[in-house]
């Protein structure tokens, strides 16, 4: 059974990879919460964030999202 993850290109360079759980409807809110979520680091790789998770909103302004088929990579 696959699964798709998302990997999230900020506009800065910053890369995020998670599974989406949540995201908003309406552009004015523009929010995507990921779970099993990492920071994708200059050298490709994971470093995972603790938690549930973490929120994407607007202040994060978004560059692109790549929906990928499978399992996520990270440490």
């Amino acid at each position: 059974d696959w699964s798709y993850y998302v990997q999230v290109q900020f506009t800065d360079g910053r890369k995020i990879i998670g599974w989406p759980r949540h995201y908003s409807d309406t552009p004015e809110e523009s929010a995507l919460f990921l779970e099993n979520a990492a920071w994708i680091s200059q050298d490709g790789k994971p470093i995972d964030i603790l938690g549930p998770g973490i929120l994407i909103t607007r202040n994060m302004p978004i560059e692109s999202i790549m929906f990928l088929k499978g399992l996520p990579v990270t440490g």
